[in-house]
């Protein structure tokens, strides 16, 4: 893992997270460690989090991953159920807190 990405992960897991003009955003809620973060990162503070779109619905999503985890593999790759059970959730919590919005018809960005 490269220092820029390590610093990344960092400030996505400790940032404060919030909305703004309806937008996801994280801040460093005045904590100078964090603030120096983004700064070294190269972004403004409060940083908006980009949104991804993607062709399948939510829904869709979570039906296609309860299959594999139903099968147990998926193009003939196995896959640990419990680990896509997690990533179910993480799609809900996903769309729930608006950092990831996964409409019909639209394309990875």
């Amino acid at each position: 893992m490269e220092l820029r990405d390590a610093l990344e992960d960092m400030v996505y897991q400790f940032a404060y997270r919030g909305t703004r003009d309806g937008k996801p955003i994280i801040f460093s809620g005045g904590l100078s460690a964090l603030s120096d973060a983004f700064k070294a990162l190269g972004w403004d503070d409060p940083y908006y989090l980009p949104v991804r779109r993607f062709k399948m619905t939510i829904n869709e999503a979570i039906e296609t991953l309860q299959v594999i985890i139903g099968t147990g593999e998926y193009e003939g790759e196995p896959y640990d159920a419990p680990a896509l059970q997690l990533g179910i959730e993480a799609l809900k919590w996903l769309q729930r807190h608006r950092i990831v919005e996964i409409l019909p018809g639209e394309t990875e960005e």
